[in-house]
């Protein structure tokens, strides 16, 4: 068996300062910048052992975008070169901002574009070709954990190539806020969210910096390392 190793991820996350990381960790049930519990959200018709349930996958992860997915290490690469590459790319880029919403993405319920952002998908393309020098072969078990949900043909040479299925032209920006839902369980709490975090999203959301994020093994939770702003 092959031993439990730490993962990476680079993530856009919002400052821990900003009302919408607050609000989003709150809801999910964990700061994983701080580690702390913040007091859960009143949503209308969701207790709180109900909204603990529904998100449970997110809440491991924590409140963020993926730009670059999970990866183990390369044999012999050390974390600090790894984030040295990403204060270098950071340096790079320029902010810019986007507009969200509450919407669902394949039976979860996400932060999601409101219209298409060519800046977004720059930002994680760069990504992803970026830091995959950094970035060890797929497992066999990780393997089997990407297929167990059907992949494309598009979606399979991604897996292959970049470690990932959803990247490039698959590449869909979301922030998770829940676990898969039943669509009847969906079309309730979508507008109960989206009038939760609405007041928040009136003002597009600036993407100023990218985060360096670690998970010891895959039992535990993601943590916020460290935060790169752009140039």
């Amino acid at each position: 068996m092959i031993p439990m190793q730490p993962r990476y991820a680079i993530y856009f996350a919002p400052a821990p300062t900003s009302a919408l990381w607050q609000l989003g960790s709150a809801w999910l049930g964990r700061d994983a910048a701080t580690g702390e519990v913040p007091p859960r959200p009143a949503v209308p018709g969701v207790t709180v052992t109900q909204a603990d349930t529904l998100t449970i996958p997110p809440r491991q992860y924590g409140f963020h975008a993926t730009l670059k997915a999970p990866f183990r290490l390369r044999d012999g690469v050390p974390a600090d070169e790894l984030e040295a590459a990403v204060a270098r790319f950071a340096a790079t880029r320029a902010p810019f901002a986007v507009r969200l919403g509450v919407d669902h993405l394949n039976g979860f319920l996400a932060l999601r574009p409101r219209c298409a952002s060519r800046e977004l998908h720059d930002l994680a393309d760069g990504c992803v070709r970026e830091f995959e020098p950094f970035r060890a072969p797929l497992d066999a078990g990780e393997r089997t954990r990407r297929h167990q949900n059907g992949l494309s043909p598009e979606e399979e040479r991604n897996l292959s190539e970049w470690g990932y299925p959803y990247v490039f032209e698959q590449y869909r920006f979301h922030m998770t806020l829940t676990k898969c839902l039943k669509p009847e369980v969906r079309e309730t709490l979508e507008p109960a969210l989206d009038a939760l975090f609405q007041p928040l999203l009136d003002e597009p959301v600036m993407i100023a910096s990218i985060c360096l994020f670690h998970q010891a093994d895959r039992s535990r939770d993601f943590w916020l390392v460290r935060r790169f702003p752009f140039a």
